[in-house]
Order: structure tokens, then C-alpha cells, then sequence
């Protein structure tokens, strides 16, 4: 099995979209619970404007849910593409590991 496979290109591609530092640091903190923008720009000590961009793009790509409250809007990490990505992580690192035995 090739790293550059078609099989594979979908893990790489996610694992790009977290590459980014403040996208994996927000990723990081939504984890724990659901968070407004201005909430997690205190939290992560960034701007608004940077949280919400950074936010529309792991919404994009499905990594962040987000639910209205009241007047207030709610993100959470999507847990279920935590575990698909930890699951393919988990089968690359099964298949290097038989490489190396």
C-alpha cells in the first residue's frame, strides 16, 4: 500500500486542513465543550474575526458542528470525524508496522 494512494489521499487532505495552528488549537479546545466565537477568542487569546474565519473553515470541512442558542451560536468538535480520522490514523499505522516486521 502506497502513502500516496487514492486510499490514502483523503486522511492526507484532513490532516492538512488541521496543519494550520490556531484551526488545531480551536479544534483542541472544542473538545472539551460547546463554545461561542467570542468565548473561545478569550480562551485562545485571538481575535474574534480570526476565531470565525478559522471556525467557517472547519465547519467547511466538517470538523466543527455549531447550534444556535438563544442569540448566541454554539460550536463543538464533530466527534465522529475525530474517530474516522483516528481510525484511518490507526490502519496507516498497522500497515507500516507489518512493512517493518
Amino acid at each position: 500500500m502506497r502513502l500516496t494512494s487514492s486510499f490514502w489521499q483523503p486522511v492526507i487532505r484532513e490532516l492538512h486542513h488541521l496543519s494550520v495552528t490556531p484551526r488545531f488549537t480551536l479544534l483542541t479546545v472544542l473538545t472539551r465543550r460547546a463554545y461561542t466565537v467570542s468565548e473561545l477568542a478569550a480562551h485562545c487569546a485571538m481575535r474574534q474575526n480570526l476565531v470565525s474565519h478559522h471556525l467557517s473553515q472547519l465547519k467547511r470541512f466538517h470538523w466543527v458542528v455549531s447550534h444556535r442558542q438563544g442569540r448566541f451560536v454554539r460550536y463543538r468538535v464533530n466527534r465522529i470525524m475525530l474517530r474516522r480520522l483516528w481510525e484511518q490514523l490507526d490502519t496507516l499505522f498497522k500497515e507500516l508496522s507489518k512493512r517493518d516486521n
